[in-house]
């Protein structure tokens, strides 16, 4: 009895290893199956669902140079474009014609406007059966280049709309006030309207260097 007891034993420790071995086995073609990338197909279901597959990314130094040195032109064209923006809106003010203000001091202008709206001169042009020949308000504004009170070929603004149409300049001189708020307007001047279509209107103007334009 006590030899076949140790014989039992010592196969039960042969067997033991050699399922040791079996799991040591396994585990290594697990880890190796993880360095690849790949599943391993023929793990038992015990060990497959404890498998993962870890993806590789494969780059090319000469790809990520390239991408580095695409990255650096690009940031190199914004900043350009930064710097041209910021110099444009530093400068000093400019009229559409290219050549700037070289004026260091105020300058007085009388601004005149005359009226020829007669049957004579217009007879095929001049009302006969609605209120008389008549010119409104007079205005002017001192700006720059930011600034527009009107455009041709452009569609009129809300304060352009109410002038044309019904001769009010309320709407007009409220958006000549907000863009002087921000430096875009200098002076603003209003005359009285022509109650007839011959007459004339005048009204003096002092121009800025900062606002050159009328």
């Amino acid at each position: 009895m006590r030899r076949y007891n140790k014989r039992k034993g010592e196969r039960g420790r042969e067997r033991g290893r050699e399922g040791e071995r079996g799991r040591r086995k396994e585990i290594w073609k697990e880890i190796k199956g993880a360095h690849r990338g790949v599943q391993v197909d023929n793990a038992t279901p015990a060990t497959a669902e404890k498998s993962c597959v870890l993806p590789v990314l494969q780059t090319d130094p000469t790809q990520m140079m390239s991408s580095e040195h695409l990255t650096c032109g690009w940031l190199q064209k914004l900043l350009i474009v930064l710097v041209k923006l910021c110099l444009t809106f530093a400068g000093p003010s400019r009229p559409l014609n290219g050549t700037g203000c070289t004026a260091k001091s105020p300058a007085s202008y009388i601004l005149v406007f005359t009226g020829h709206w007669s049957p004579q001169a217009f007879p095929k042009q001049y009302p006969l059966f609605r209120p008389p020949a008549q010119w409104s308000k007079l205005i002017a504004v001192s700006h720059n280049r930011h600034f527009r009170l009107w455009e041709e070929g452009a569609s009129a603004s809300p304060g352009v709309q109410s002038f044309a149409e019904l001769g009010l300049t309320v709407e007009l001189m409220k958006a000549a006030k907000e863009a002087r708020k921000k430096r875009s307007v200098g002076a603003m001047h209003r005359t009285a309207g022509i109650p007839n279509g011959i007459g004339h209107s005048s009204t003096e103007v002092i121009m800025q260097p900062r606002n050159p334009l009328v």
